[in-house]
């Protein structure tokens, strides 16, 4: 999943443009979301980040499970800044939910420093991106459960 990842924040940032790409994944024992991948981010304190559900815009997306591509993601009024350590800011910011089956299980996140939204050739591919994650992490849990090594109840599906 990471090298797909990262090959397609590669393709994303072809017209030279920096741009950083991060998987949150909900952990339903906390209700928070935290990441658990990131290409483009160095900063400890932005990895370590936990997000509550329905909060900032990365928990409004995973409870609205809608996808969002806004050209200055730090003007909304849901914006939680984590500190980055990056300067200039990133703007603009497309979030799609990460599902499998009826379920969403985390949000896929792509920023970019310049104010602007996503292209539709950009969103398409940051959505199949996230339908290829949903489908591998809630395959694996499925062969978690039917191999026996663990139950439903332990578990909702999570990172490979």
């Amino acid at each position: 999943m990471k090298l797909r990842a990262y090959e397609a924040t590669e393709w994303l940032s072809g017209d030279g443009e920096k741009r950083r790409l991060s998987l949150w994944m909900y952990d339903e024992r906390s209700d928070e979301l935290s990441i658990y991948f990131a290409d483009g981010i160095k900063d400890k304190a932005t990895l370590s980040a936990r997000i509550k559900n329905g909060c900032g815009i990365v928990g409004t997306v995973y409870k609205l499970q809608q996808t969002w591509n806004e050209r200055d993601a730090p003007s909304l009024p849901v914006w939680i800044p984590i500190r980055t350590g990056d300067t200039p800011r990133y703007h603009g910011i497309f979030l799609t939910p990460v599902n499998y089956a009826e379920t969403c299980l985390g949000v896929l996140c792509v920023d970019r420093r310049n104010p602007e939204r996503f292209s539709n050739p950009a969103e398409d591919v940051m959505i199949a991106l996230a339908s290829v994650f949903g489908m591998a992490i809630g395959n694996k849990h499925s062969q978690a459960l039917l191999a026996g090594t663990q139950t439903p109840a332990q578990q909702t599906p999570g990172p490979p």
